[in-house]
């Protein structure tokens, strides 16, 4: 039919005209669109052109026929029978995103995992990514050295290659969910205009992975359900999902409802299809109930969800239902799927009817795991920073609305096609050139930090640090400033800190108690909270507080040093060692790490051990304080006077920058002699 009713002409108006427009207003609540005002003006130059051209072709009358000759042409080259034409696209894809390689990368923990990944032997372990990180550790391997270098080519690497395999598996779900090539060009140029296109730009995420797992577990599934072939395979897919990002979870429905199709499930008798679902409401029943036990009862769960009604101190607005939340989901949505709106609108308009195939029920439940998972888990950092943690959640419901297009396919022609395809290539083009320019991204990140105030305390110090490293010493200044406002507790902490020091105890006690009433939630104020009160021997509550502390943060290795410190001081040295060997596990690197495992182990008659440990921080450090210091006591234990007056004499000499210097001297006067 070549006749055109303008059907999509109002939300193409509507959602050009609204982004065109925050080119001139300050909207950094609107983070998923607001992206022009941080470009150029020749950017919004080419926007407004675009926009015109898509806004005149959605408003023609009649379907231009070379248009749909063309979109003809591509999606039958394109989905043919054949596997080559999908493998050029992904190879032509990732090449393109090999050459846009990002510069700089705010989003997300970029620098966080640069860093982290670039001290050498010692890396963060998280429970959440169990192979995520160990794969890129590996590419670091091969690469020859854990550098920061090094890090950042593997994130790179990493990010390109999965990239291919997101367009790949997205060009074969195409093929199999949609029956049009207009259908089709309009979603691939859904995911291919997209703003999730910047997570394969080289950029510093460990998402990429999870998207590469998951959108392979899509296919396959899809497959299965159409052809009744690689059940196993699908299993298999999932369990590789889980192992990049346990957020995969939220995709089990799916799973559960590929077992019942192998198992035949549907075509069993009345009663057994009954006794089966109540089963399953059963068990889903109890696993509802044990994830509200748990909120209610572990703080390491409960900081994982967001609040029902009310946020938490550092975000007070931050909550499910609260109206910040929403909106950023609402952003989320227009920066995932910009043309979304269109598609939306389409279905309403042509009154699709309700798909009820077995894809239809499978993206179906994949779709209510993920959106629960988007509206109840907590963006620490402010879904504008953290949206690669919640990008994959819109992918399954999107493609359960755009299912039902085939229903409607006589209001969509080629002039709307290639409306939608300027429409997403404009809205995601300014979003990629503005986390590309480097000028533009830095601003960009500004204004999330604004946005967010209080809640996301480690970007401003990634951001001041940034301007730190680059030697701009004016912008850091200004950031840091900034970072005070914003944060004032923080002044109080260094406070505390500086009172414990002084031998303040009292002053340090009562500010710390101050600082957790204000934010139970903050591991720097319990971890100090848990130090003030074993500066006045009251063990029980520093270890109640040390507890709280690492169940927010349990990969710390300077937190687990500091629960060694407690235990030690309790003389309870079994536990002690195992504070301190879990702290080198997470960081090696630490000296201080290694001195209280040796002195825990002396104080346990393990003294080769402990003789051990004090070489081994002799051999990374040949004037080692530490070390010397465990000589000295290991020395005295054998009656070794000579010994341990030499290693007391070198202590003196090269421990002079220790906090604990002047007491140690003074408990060893007697070696002087």
């Amino acid at each position: 039919m070549n006749y055109h009713n303008r059907t999509a002409l109002l939300p193409v108006v509507i959602i050009l005209g609204f982004a065109g427009s925050l080119y001139w207003f300050n909207a950094n609540s609107l983070w998923g669109i607001n992206h022009l005002q941080f470009l150029p003006s020749i950017f919004a130059y080419i926007f407004v052109l675009g926009a015109i051209i898509a806004i005149a072709l959605a408003s023609m009358r009649h379907e231009a026929a070379q248009l749909r000759k063309l979109s003809e042409s591509i999606g039958s080259v394109l989905w043919s029978n054949r596997y080559l034409p999908p493998i050029i696209l992904a190879v032509t894809c990732t090449m393109v995103f090999y050459l846009l390689k990002a510069e700089t990368h705010f989003l997300g923990d970029g620098y966080s995992w640069i860093s982290i990944f670039g001290r050498g032997d010692t890396f963060m372990r998280k429970w959440t990514e169990p192979l995520s990180i160990p794969l890129v550790r590996g590419v670091q391997w091969l690469l020859g050295s854990y550098t920061k270098d090094t890090a950042l080519t593997a994130f790179q690497l990493i990010s390109v290659t999965c990239g291919f395999v997101v367009v790949y598996n997205f060009t074969l779900i195409i093929k199999k969910l949609f029956k049009t090539n207009l259908i089709r060009l309009i979603i691939l140029s859904s995911f291919l205009g997209s703003g999730l296109v910047l997570l394969f730009l080289g950029y510093v995420k460990l998402y990429p992975l999870f998207w590469a797992t998951a959108t392979t577990f899509l296919a396959l599934s899809i497959r299965y359900l159409q052809e009744g072939k690689g059940f196993l395979i699908c299993i298999f897919s999932f369990i590789l999902t889980l192992s990049m990002h346990l957020q995969g979870l939220y995709l089990i429905g799916g799973v559960l409802l590929l077992t019942l199709k192998k198992l035949d499930f549907f075509n069993l008798r009345r009663r057994s299809r009954s006794f089966g679902v109540v089963a399953i409401v059963a068990f889903a029943s109890a696993f509802a109930w044990f994830l509200i036990w748990s909120y209610n009862n572990f703080l390491e769960i409960e900081v994982i969800f967001l609040p029902l009604l009310e946020g938490r101190p550092e975000s007070p607005g931050y909550f499910v239902f609260g109206t910040q939340h929403l909106l950023d989901i609402l952003n989320l949505a227009l920066l995932i799927f910009p043309g979304s709106l269109i598609l939306v609108y389409l279905i309403f308009r042509g009154r699709a009817k309700l798909i009820r195939d077995d894809v239809a029920k499978f993206l179906g439940v994949c779709s209510i795991g993920s959106t629960l998972f988007l509206l109840v888990i907590d963006p620490r950092i402010g879904m504008g920073r953290d949206w690669d943690l919640m990008s994959f959640t819109l992918v399954c419901p999107f493609l359960f609305m755009c299912y039902h297009l085939n229903k409607i396919s006589r209001l969509i022609n080629a002039n709307l096609v290639w409306s939608y395809i300027i429409l997403c290539g404009l809205l995601s083009g300014v979003f990629i050139s503005a986390n590309l320019n480097v000028e533009a991204s830095e601003n960009r990140f500004h204004s999330l930090l604004r946005h967010y105030g209080s809640k996301d305390r480690t970007g401003w110090v990634i951001y001041a640090n940034y301007f730190l490293d680059k030697r701009h010493y004016s912008k850091y200044e200004e950031v840091k400033k900034e970072l005070k406002e914003k944060h004032p507790e923080y002044s109080l902490l260094k406070d505390a800190y500086n009172a414990i020091e002084s031998g303040e105890n009292k002053k340090a006690l009562q500010i710390s108690k101050f600082l957790v009433n204000k934010n139970p939630y903050k591991a720097d104020f319990l971890r100090v909270l848990g130090i003030s009160y074993r500066q006045f021997g009251m063990f029980d509550s520093s270890e109640y507080y040390f507890k709280r502390a690492l169940k927010l943060r349990p990969v710390s290795a300077p937190l687990r040093d500091e629960g060694g410190r407690l235990y030690f001081s309790w003389g309870k040295y079994k536990e002690a060692i195992e504070m301190f060997r879990e702290a080198h596990y997470l960081d090696p690197s630490l000296p201080y790490v290694l001195e209280g495992l040796g002195m825990s182990y002396y104080h346990e008659n393990h003294l080769d051990t402990a003789l051990l440990i004090a070489d081994s921080l002799f051999s990374k450090n040949k004037n080692s304080p530490a070390g010397h210091m465990l000589y000295v006591v290991l020395a005295l234990r054998r009656n070794d006077t000579a010994t341990a007056k030499h290693h007391y004499s070198e202590f003196l000499k090269f421990g002079r920058s220790r906090q604990d210097y002047q007491t140690t001297k003074n408990n060893y006067l007697y070696l002087e002699d």
